[in-house]
This record gives structure tokens, sequence and C-alpha cells, in this order.
């Protein structure tokens, strides 16, 4: 990681501009579109005299020069020979020192720029500036070339002084090859121990066959500015094929969405369906049960009645029964003899028919007599008829 160090000289028709850029006033033409105005609050500004403009710092630095000189005089008719009033300097260092070490570390660094800058520029440094609100930090610093001058005075007679002093503007002398070379080096060893780097001297440069061209300001920011635009187009070329990806994983989770979406419907009709059948189980359980409750409450009132009814009724109509049997099988036996006896054929005619009828009546009761046992047997009771114990059909046995 090396120090940076650059250098621009400014006459005072391109002051205003300079001086617009380092206090970030909006719509500066030095912007270049890489200032995030948003952070600019945490730029930093050594003013050496507050609420001054740079024209006004330099006239207010020429108005502090000792009178043991003339003054500094200003060219300033908007020629290429107007005066060289100012200086700006550049200090920096590699991206990526910034971005390994902490806000401390980084003003450590300002610190000891700001001290070097005025141990080597005195009075001379009149501007400040730390930009924290651009890619990399760096700082703008402006002093004033302003250097005393002794001319040999070939007027002055024997008695008087030979020696002319004059302050003048010297930016071609404070800004030499030497004088550059000189800077990188003392710069360079003011950091040094912040672990900051020299950049190949032109010397070392000349030897390896390297070009020894410093780049301006403006050569910089262009090439900071193309590869910016590099890194960004480089980061639209991924962005763009993200979004292809993207967009076509978005086509797959809308297909999958819409496969659950026909899932979830499918579930939704089966849980409806579902539903209306346990309506459906619900309502005919509650008919179950309150037919259950129905029979039962029959059965329990029934059954006491059929078994009185069993008990009170049943021997009397079966002993009629058998009256009733016992009377016919008496009247058959009589007219059997008395056909016997008269042997008539119209008697015998009559017989048969009246026997005939005898028959099917004792056919049903019969039938009326299984049907009585059907009813008995279906109530588990047992009887016998014509038995004169407790236990016949008139006193029934039940056994449950």
């Amino acid at each position: 990681m090396f120090n940076i160090l650059r250098h621009a000289k400014h006459k005072m028709s391109s002051l205003s501009a300079v001086f617009n850029h380092n206090v970030r006033t909006l719509n500066s033409e030095f912007d270049h579109g890489n200032v995030d105005h948003s952070s600019s609050w945490k730029n930093r500004y050594l003013d050496f005299y507050p609420g001054q403009t740079l024209q006004e710092k330099i006239h207010n630095r020429i108005s502090k020069l000792d009178n043991s000189a003339t003054p500094p005089k200003i060219r300033n008719s908007g020629s290429k020979n107007d005066s060289v009033v100012a200086v700006e300097m550049l200090l920096t260092a590699s991206p990526e020192y910034f971005k390994h070490n902490s806000y401390s570390h980084l003003m450590d660094w300002y610190k000891t720029n700001v001290t070097a800058l005025q141990a080597r520029y005195g009075e001379n440094l009149i501007h400040v500036a730390l930009h924290l609100d651009e890619s990399t930090p760096h700082i703008h610093a402006i002093y004033t070339p302003i250097i005393k001058k002794t001319t040999k005075n070939r007027k002055a007679k024997s008695n008087e002084e030979k020696d002319l002093y004059s302050w003048v503007f010297d930016a071609k002398t404070m800004t030499s090859r030497e004088n550059l070379i000189d800077a990188q080096d003392y710069f360079y060893k003011k950091n040094m121990f912040l672990g900051l780097k020299r950049g190949v001297s032109a010397a070392k440069k000349k030897a390896l066959g390297m070009p020894a061209r410093h780049r301006s300001l403006k050569e910089l920011r262009t090439q900071q500015q193309q590869e910016e635009i590099l890194k960004t187009s480089e980061a639209l070329e991924r962005l763009s094929k993200g979004l292809v990806s993207a967009s076509s994983d978005l086509g797959n989770v809308k297909r999958e969405k819409d496969a659950l979406t026909a899932d979830l419907v499918a579930v939704r009709e089966e849980r409806d369906s579902i539903l209306k059948q346990q309506e459906i189980l619900r309502e005919r359980l509650s008919k179950y049960f309150y037919l259950e409750n129905g029979v039962t409450k029959l059965h329990d009132e029934f059954l006491p009645l059929a078994q009185s009814y069993l008990n009170s009724k049943l021997p009397e109509h079966l002993k009629t029964i058998e009256f009733d049997l016992t009377r016919r099988e008496s009247r058959l036996s009589w007219r059997e003899k008395m056909i016997e006896k008269e042997w008539d054929r119209t008697a015998i005619g009559k017989l048969e028919h009246e026997n005939k009828n005898l028959k099917m009546k004792l056919s049903q009761a019969e039938y009326l007599v299984s049907q009585y046992k059907s009813v008995l047997n279906d109530h588990k009771i047992e009887f016998e008829i014509g038995s004169d114990n407790q236990n016949s059909p008139a006193s029934m046995l039940f056994k449950k």
C-alpha cells in the first residue's frame, strides 16, 4: 500500500471552483458525480481564516507578511501570464489501506499529514480539507507559493544597501522537479510508521525504463472514472445474468405455485366433501340415537304390558280353544255315528261338507295355536296344555 501525493497550480480565476468543491457547495463543477452529499457531514476542515474565500485568504496572508520586503504583486488580467497564487496538494493512499483499517487509524493518518503540512509550509498553508464522502478518503491542502527573494540594487550608492528584498509568488521554484521529489520523500518519511510505502522514484523509473511522468488530477480522475465505469459495467453484466437466472427461477417458482394452488384447491374441495359427509353422519347418528332411545323406551314400556297380558289373558284363551276343540271332536264323533246308522247319501254329503269345514276351522285353530307358541317362544315362555300344577298355561312360566 502506497503513499500518494499530487500537486496542481491555480490562478485567481480558478480558486472559486476549487473552493466550492472543497467545501462541498452543491452543483460544484468539480463534483464529477463521485460525491455522496449525504455523507458530506463526515468531512473535516482545518480553516486558518474562517469564513473567507480562498481569494480573501490569500489577501489576508499577504497582509500579514513582514515589512522587511516589498509585498508580492498579483497579476490577474485573465491571460496565461497571470500569477500562480495557490498550489493544491492531494494527499491520499492506496484504497486498500483505508478499507482494511479502522476510523481511528484514518484519524491518525489525517493528523500525521496535517502536522507535516504545517511543518513544511508554515503560514503559507491557508486551507486543509479531509473528504470522507468519496470512494477513497483524501486530503486537499492549499498553500500560497510566497517566498522571499533578494536582488541587487544597481543604483545603490556606496553608503546605501546593495540588496533589495521582495515577497513573490514563485510556484515555479516551489513545484520544481527537485522540490516535488523532496516532497514525495518528506511525506513518505512522515507516513512510514503507518505502513505506507513510497512510489518508485523518477530515477528508478528511468533506470527500469518506466515512464516517469506523473498523471495530473484530471487524468487521475478520468482513469478513476473509467475504472468505475468498467466496474459498473461488469456489475451490470453480473446483475443482468443474475436477473436472467432470477427470471428463470421466478418462472419455476410460479409454476410450482400454480401446482401448489391446484393441489390446495383439490385439498380444500376434499376437505369440504369430508365435512359434508361428517355433517350427514352426525345427522344420521342423531336420528339413530333418537330411534334407539325410542326403541329402548318402547321396550321398557311394552315388555311389562306384554308379560302382564300373557299372564292374564293367554291361559283363558287357550282353555277356550281347548274346550272348543273338544266340543267339535265330540260333535264330529256323534255325526259319524249318525252317518253309519242312516247311511244317507245326502246326509253323507252334508257331513263331508261339514267335515271339510270343521277341518278348515281345525287347521285355523292349529295355525292360531302355532302363532301363540311362536309368540311365547319369542318371549322365552314355556307352557303345558292341560296341566293342573302351578306351572300350567294358566300360570305361565317365564324363563329369562
